[in-house]
């Protein structure tokens, strides 16, 4: 369980990001893996802020549906 544990941080947002940007935009723990996916892909905090506004259901993606529209719009 222990290497799970630590495995799984590894791919998330270090912990001070996370922090900044769950206090500035009033995110919940849950999506923290999709902001970490859309970090990864280039998102600034201000991008996460128009996303909120304009299309909060992306935060509810499953990481699966969320990684076939980031490959989905690669290749467009």
């Amino acid at each position: 369980m222990l290497a799970y544990v630590v495995s799984l941080s590894l791919f998330l947002l270090q912990t001070e990001e996370w922090a900044a940007l769950k206090e500035n935009l009033d995110l919940d723990e849950e999506v923290r893996p999709t902001c970490t996916m859309l970090a990864r892909e280039g998102f600034s905090e201000q991008d996460f802020e128009k996303l909120m506004e304009s299309r909060p259901e992306v935060f509810t993606f499953r990481a699966s549906v969320l990684k076939q529209r980031l490959k989905y719009l690669h290749k467009a």
